[in-house]
């Protein structure tokens, strides 16, 4: 079966520390239609964006080598194409007033499960 020709998949790239939360969001994406991989950090990440088109990345805040924050800043530096989601554990509004301030275009805070996932990710594409 094919798809019909003006079907795209959409790229996900989960940004995450845990490798855990990188494989079950990666797979249950998958199984939704998305293209979807994952980075365990800054660095990572940064080296897939040069070579890989990305449509949505979703940023822990809390990565080994910087924050989620500073990470999206660097990310829509060099790739504002690039929508971006804070996936956070603080349920603070500073934080949340702070990314989107700095262009992030979604804030979702932990436990999120794989169908609320697919839910935020459709309403983010549009």
């Amino acid at each position: 079966m094919s798809n019909p020709p003006d079907f795209k998949l959409k790229t996900v790239l989960i940004v995450d520390d845990s490798q855990d939360i990188r494989s079950v969001f990666t797979l249950g994406l998958e199984h939704f239609g998305f293209t979807a991989f994952g980075a365990s950090d800054a660095d990572a990440t940064l080296r897939i964006l040069k070579s890989t088109h990305v449509d949505v990345a979703i940023i822990d805040q809390g990565l080994p080598d910087m924050s989620g924050l500073e990470l999206g800043s660097r990310i829509l530096e060099s790739f504002p194409q690039i929508k971006l989601a804070l996936l956070t554990g603080d349920t603070s509004q500073e934080l949340e007033n702070a990314a989107m301030e700095l262009g992030f275009e979604a804030f979702w805070v932990k436990p999120v499960g794989l169908n609320a996932l697919k839910t935020m990710l459709d309403q983010l594409l549009g």
